[in-house]
């Protein structure tokens, strides 16, 4: 066993108004700090007594998900390996919603993953400023492994297109990856 990279789109993000050493966190302080990393207004959210959560709307997930993942896959993947991923997906995607809203639903379609339900295994407490702990569902689009990066070169292609894709430099070619 080993840990994985893994990139997806969060469904569900948890956040837990308890933090260990210091005082612990109000619904505002949280919904103040997530609205630096996360578009809230994407999410409904929702107080509980020890958590937010923020629920990616459906409408939103119908409209964009499988559109954004075909699109960083088609960047990530090789051709033919995009194109056989692509059938499948959508194939899968007339049920995706429906999926979604399943307790406890998980599964796998070659490298991609559907963890729902509530089990939030991801953590993604880095995206809170505030020290705040975070873990999400995620629909998981990319996944590589194990992080001891024996399998590195599809990660940095993708890595690497989307900082060129981000600048206007003109040197922006130049940058590549690597492990030194």
């Amino acid at each position: 066993m080993g840990q994985y990279l893994r990139i997806g789109i969060a469904t569900k993000i948890r956040v837990s108004k308890e933090r260990r050493f210091d005082e612990d966190l109000t619904y505002e302080q949280i919904v103040d700090d997530l609205k630096e990393t996360i578009n809230i207004d994407n999410y409904n959210i929702i107080n509980t007594k020890n958590n937010v959560i923020f629920e990616l709307k459906n409408t939103l997930i119908e409209k964009h998900a499988m559109d954004l993942i075909l699109e960083q896959l088609e960047i990530y993947e090789t051709k033919a390996n995009f194109e056989r991923k692509k059938k499948e997906l959508q194939r899968f995607n007339k049920d995706l919603l429906k999926k979604l809203n399943e307790v406890g639903y998980s599964t796998k379609i070659d490298c991609f993953f559907l963890d729902n339900g509530g089990f939030y295994i991801n953590d993604v407490s880095y995206i809170s400023k505030c020290g705040a702990t975070c873990y999400a569902d995620m629909i998981v689009f990319i996944c590589e492994g194990k992080i001891l990066m024996e399998c590195y070169f599809d990660v940095f292609r993708y890595l690497r297109q989307k900082i060129i894709e981000s600048t206007e430099s003109h040197i922006k070619d130049s940058i590549m990856i690597t492990i030194g």
